[in-house]
C-alpha cells in the first residue's frame, strides 16, 4: 500500500515550524521620540521596515565605491561607543539606514565615564532630528549575544554575520493632540484658635511628576520630589491627626505635571485659583531632585527680607548643621528675558510669589523637552533629605528651640514606603507630551493624597506652551522583534532538518510496511515528482 500524502504534508509543516523557531529571538525595543518645535521635526522621523544589523566599525568601514551602501544596514551599538561626531558620521555623512542602540545596564548614580557618555550621547540626540528610524534597546543577555557575533566579524559585512529585524508601529502622519494637564492639591488644615482655616497662612509644598527621555516608553524617571511631597504629607499627617501637635499653618501639597514643558502645570494652576487662596500662601517650597548628591541648595529669587521667611531660612540651616548635611542658600533675579524657566520657584516667583527650589543639583539647565535614561536616584540620601525638609518644617512652625528630633522612631521617614513609590513610578511612563490625565500612575497619586490629607482637589488644564509643539508617535512602548541570522544559516539548518527527518520518515515506514513497500513508495515519489526512473514510450 501506498503511503498517504497527508503524512508528508504534515512532515512538511512541521519543518517549517521547527526552522521558525529555531532562528527568532523576541525582546522589547523602545522607538525614539518624534516631535516638532517650531516647525522643525526632532527625534526619529521613521518608525518601521526591515532593518539588517550590522555592527558600528563595519558600517563605518564602508568604502564609497563598495557596492554595500550603508543605508541598506542599521547599526546595532552599545549607546557609550556614540559621540556627537559619531552620530553625525552615520547618520549625515554614511545616511545610515537605522539606528538601534543598547542601553548599558550600569548604576545611574555612578559618576563612570560610561554614564557620563551616555548622557552628553542622549542630551545630543534629543537637539537634533534623525531621518533614519532610531530604537533604544536595555542590555540583556541575549541582546548582547546578539551585539558580541556582530562584533566578532565586524571588519566587513558578510551574509554569515548579518541579523534582521522587523519592526512595525503604526504610521503616524499626524500629530496627535497634546495631553490635559492634572494637578492634584493635597491640603492639611492647621488650627488656631478663634482663626478660621481660611484666614490661616498656608505652606505650599510642589513637585512635578512627569519625566522626558529620548524614548517615551523609557520615560521613568524623575520620581524623588514626588516621594518627597508624598512622604512628607504622610508624616504631618500623623502629627495633624492629633489636636495637641497639629500646626497653626496648614500645609498645602500640590504635585502637577509639566516639569519637562517649562512648569506648564503650575502655571496653569496658579491660573486657576483664586487671588485670595494665592496671597495666603506665605511660602512655596519647589522640591526638585533631592538625591542627585550630597549637597543641598536652597534657591531664591531675591534677598530674603520678611522676618518670618528669615526665621524658616534659619530653621533650615539648623537642622542641616544638627544632621551634617551639606547645605547653602543662594539667591538670583528671575531672567524674564529667558525662553524658558530653569527651576520651578522661578514660575510662581513670576507671580509675585515667595518661593525657593531645593535641589541637589550641582548644576541645572532649563528641562525644558530634555531628560535623561540616567538620571540619578539614592534612596538613602532621598529618605535623609525628606525627614530634612520635615524637620525644618516643623522647627519653624512649633516654634522649636531643638533641631531634627521629630520625625525620629514611629514617627520617622519609611525607607519601605519610598522603596514603594519608586517601585510604582518607574513602573509607569510618565512623558511629559504623552502622559494622560486619567493615567493609572496619576490615579494612584491621587489616592495616596486623599488617605493622608484633610481633602485634595483636582484641577485639569490645556498644555498651553509658548511655542507650537506638535508631538508624533503615541508608542505603546514595547513590541516583539524578529531577529533571524543570515539567509545561509537558514540553508543549512533546512537542509539539516530535512535530512533528518527523512532518515526518522524512512525507518518508522520500514518498522511499519516493510523495505519493499519503502521501496516502491520512493521510486514512486521520484519518479512522479523529478521524473527520475521514467520509461521512455516507445514510438
Amino acid at each position: 500500500t501506498r503511503i498517504e500524502t497527508p503524512h508528508m504534508k504534515g512532515l512538511f509543516i512541521l519543518l517549517i515550524a521547527v526552522l521558525v523557531t529555531s532562528s527568532q529571538l523576541t525582546f522589547p525595543i523602545h522607538r525614539m521620540i518624534q516631535f516638532q518645535r517650531k516647525n522643525q521635526p526632532y527625534g526619529s522621523q521613521q518608525n518601521n521596515g526591515e532593518l539588517r544589523l550590522a555592527s558600528l566599525s563595519s558600517i563605518l568601514n564602508i568604502s564609497e565605491d563598495s557596492r554595500m551602501k550603508a543605508d541598506h544596514y542599521t547599526a546595532l551599538v552599545m549607546m557609550n561607543e556614540l559621540s556627537e561626531l559619531t552620530i553625525v558620521s552615520l547618520v549625515d555623512n554614511s545616511q545610515v539606514g537605522g539606528l538601534v542602540i543598547i542601553i548599558p545596564s550600569v548604576d545611574r548614580n555612578s559618576d563612570s565615564e560610561v554614564v557620563s557618555k551616555c548622557r552628553e550621547v542622549e542630551k545630543y540626540m534629543l537637539l537634533r532630528s534623525f531621518p533614519c528610524p532610531v530604537y533604544f534597546i536595555e542590555e540583556d543577555a541575549d541582546v548582547m549575544g546578539v551585539y558580541n557575533a556582530l562584533q566578532s566579524k565586524s571588519i566587513s559585512i558578510t551574509p554569515s554575520n548579518i541579523y534582521t529585524i522587523s519592526v512595525k508601529f503604526p504610521r503616524n502622519t499626524k500629530p496627535i493632540a497634546l495631553p490635559e494637564i492634572r494637578s492634584l492639591e493635597g491640603i492639611l488644615e492647621g488650627f488656631k484658635e478663634g482663626v478660621p482655616v481660611a484666614s490661616l497662612p498656608t505652606i505650599l509644598i510642589t513637585a512635578t511628576y512627569d519625566s522626558f527621555t529620548a524614548a517615551p516608553s523609557l520615560s521613568t524617571g524623575d520620581v524623588d520630589s514626588t516621594i518627597a511631597v508624598l512622604e512628607i504629607a504622610r508624616l504631618f499627617s500623623r502629627l495633624y491627626e492629633n489636636q495637641k501637635t497639629v500646626g497653626v499653618y496648614n500645609l498645602q501639597f500640590l504635585l502637577s505635571s509639566g516639569g519637562h514643558a517649562d512648569f506648564e502645570g503650575f502655571r496653569q494652576w496658579m491660573i486657576r485659583s483664586s487671588p485670595e487662596a494665592l496671597s495666603r500662601v506665605q511660602f512655596v517650597l519647589c522640591l526638585d531632585d533631592l538625591s542627585a548628591s550630597q549637597r543641598l541648595t536652597l534657591h531664591l529669587s531675591k534677598q530674603p527680607s520678611d522676618p518670618e521667611l528669615l526665621r524658616l531660612l534659619a530653621a533650615f540651616t539648623a537642622v542641616a548643621q544638627h544632621m551634617g548635611i551639606d547645605f547653602a542658600t543662594t539667591h538670583e533675579a528671575v531672567d524674564i528675558v529667558r525662553e524658558h524657566r530653569a527651576l520651578p520657584h522661578e514660575r510662581f516667583a513670576l507671580r509675585r510669589m515667595v518661593a525657593g527650589t531645593l535641589t541637589s543639583k550641582v548644576r541645572y539647565d532649563a528641562p525644558y523637552l530634555t531628560g535623561s535614561f540616567f538620571a540619578p536616584s539614592d534612596a538613602a540620601v532621598l529618605a535623609r533629605n525628606v525627614r530634612f525638609v520635615a524637620e525644618a518644617l516643623a522647627k519653624f512652625m512649633f516654634g522649636l528651640e531643638n533641631a531634627g528630633e521629630v520625625f525620629t522612631g514611629a514617627l520617622g521617614v519609611e525607607p519601605t514606603v519610598i522603596a514603594h513609590w519608586e517601585k510604582v513610578l518607574r513602573a509607569a511612563p510618565r512623558n511629559v507630551l504623552l502622559l494622560k490625565k486619567d493615567a493609572a500612575v496619576v490615579g494612584a497619586l491621587e489616592a495616596e493624597l486623599k488617605r493622608v490629607c484633610t481633602s485634595v482637589s483636582v484641577v485639569d488644564a490645556e498644555m498651553d506652551l509658548k511655542e507650537e509643539v506638535k508631538v508624533f508617535a503615541d508608542n505603546a512602548g514595547e513590541v516583539a522583534v524578529f531577529v533571524s541570522k543570515s539567509p545561509l544559516f537558514d540553508v543549512y539548518t533546512f537542509l539539516f532538518v530535512l535530512g533528518y527527518l527523512v532518515v526518522v520518515y524512512i525507518v518508522t515506514a520500514i518498522a511499519h510496511e516493510g523495505w519493499n513497500a519503502v521501496r516502491r513508495e520512493i521510486q514512486y515519489f521520484l519518479s512522479v515528482n523529478l521524473g527520475i526512473g521514467k520509461k521512455e514510450k516507445e514510438n
